[in-house]
């Protein structure tokens, strides 16, 4: 797994616990005969994949067209906010989609792209309030916005958001934002400020929310397809992945 070529990080101590505390909140979230019929779109080392977007039991769900994020483009189509669209994919023995390699990383986009999906959940989330008052007082967290970061479908850790992770040929994370935007507005040549940029709380725009959960957004800020921290809150389609830990638990694997 991708998470053990970081056991050395000291931010495993912490986030560990974290990943304890996620399996322990799965029991008898899923149910054995939802996990047996479930769906695949398409499949990545031996675990299938969901698009809610193809998916045939939200077919007859109603379509409706949110604002999505503090630019508040425009999305058609059925969503859920963060938790709900965990929930979903929790119920059929998967989770949102943690995106651990590269290569998982360019299967996924390519397949978002290719279904013309412009935001999708991921699993991907800040270590804050939510998950404990040890996100701010751990040094090996600091800065949260840099350091905090890990796939809560996984429990493994997310490498730090300023530089390329080993073994990958580039960052994904974007490389503007509406920070930009606000900073360029007073100042044209002021430098882009990538993400993750916490803007919805920093510049407190709609709720001020923290930005605490990973999207992927395309021809959002930038043309390509890029990680995005966006509130939790917000409504986006999502991508759900096979959970080990859960078929284990449903006997199902």
């Amino acid at each position: 797994m991708a998470g053990l070529t970081m056991l050395a990080d000291p931010r495993l101590v912490v986030l560990l616990s974290i990943q304890w505390g996620l399996l322990a909140a799965q029991n008898q979230v899923w149910d054995k005969d939802l996990c047996k019929t479930r769906e695949s779109h398409w499949t990545h080392n031996n675990h299938g994949y969901v698009y809610s977007g193809k998916s045939a039991l939200l077919q007859s769900e109603e379509k409706k067209t949110t604002k999505t994020g503090a630019k508040e483009a425009d999305l058609t189509a059925v969503t859920r906010d963060w938790a709900k669209a965990g929930d979903w994919c929790q119920k059929r023995c998967m989770d949102l989609v943690s995106l651990e390699t590269e290569a998982e990383w360019d299967k996924v986009r390519a397949k978002m792209e290719g279904f013309k999906a412009p935001f999708i959940w991921t699993s991907g989330h800040k270590c804050d309030r939510d998950v404990g008052n040890r996100c701010y007082t751990d040094p090996a967290l600091q800065p949260r916005l840099i350091n905090g970061w890990f796939w809560s479908g996984s429990g493994v850790l997310i490498s730090s958001t300023n530089k390329t992770a080993v073994g990958w040929k580039r960052n994904p994370w974007g490389k503007t934002g509406i920070y930009t935007k606000v900073n360029q507005n007073e100042n044209p040549d002021a430098p882009n400020v990538p993400q993750p940029d916490n803007a919805e709380q920093k510049l407190k725009l709609l709720e001020s929310k923290e930005e605490s959960c990973l999207a992927l957004a395309t021809n959002l800020w930038q043309s390509d397809t890029v990680w995005n921290d966006i509130a939790c809150y917000h409504q986006k389609e999502w991508i759900c992945e096979d959970s080990d830990s859960m078929l284990k638990a449903a006997g199902l694997a």
